[in-house]
């Protein structure tokens, strides 16, 4: 029996508004970590409207969660009108959060691309 149930779409009606998650060119990206254990890598384009957190492979399902809540709180800088690279510093030295872990200060590096990136956390 075929049906509407069988083979549904979905279409987001209303989302906040946010950054790229992909970028072309070069990143700035910063270590995460949660009880000193590396959570993945926040990043964010230098000439390009994009930021994202990657999870490092070696942080399974807690990398994944950091990740969701890494969306948010982009998405939060973003409606705050930051910068992508405005949004990296924004949480430097802040408390350790349960999700998110914590981004050291003076930890930045800059990479040629986000698949650079991408293979780093990977092997991390």
């Amino acid at each position: 029996m075929n049906s509407a149930w069988d083979n549904p779409e979905f279409h987001t009606v209303d989302a906040p508004d946010e950054w790229s998650w992909t970028a072309a060119g070069a990143i700035r990206c910063v270590p995460v970590s949660r009880q000193s254990r590396l959570l993945g890598y926040l990043w964010a384009a230098l000439r390009e409207e994009a930021a994202g957190f990657v999870p490092a492979g070696s942080a399974t399902a807690h990398g994944r969660n950091a990740a969701i809540a890494w969306a948010k709180r982009l998405r939060q800088a973003k409606a705050a009108n930051d910068s992508p690279l405005a949004a990296l510093e924004r949480w430097a030295d802040e408390p350790e959060d349960p999700l998110c872990g914590m981004v050291p200060t003076g930890q930045w590096e800059e990479l040629s691309s986000l698949a650079a990136l991408d293979e780093r956390a990977r092997r991390s």
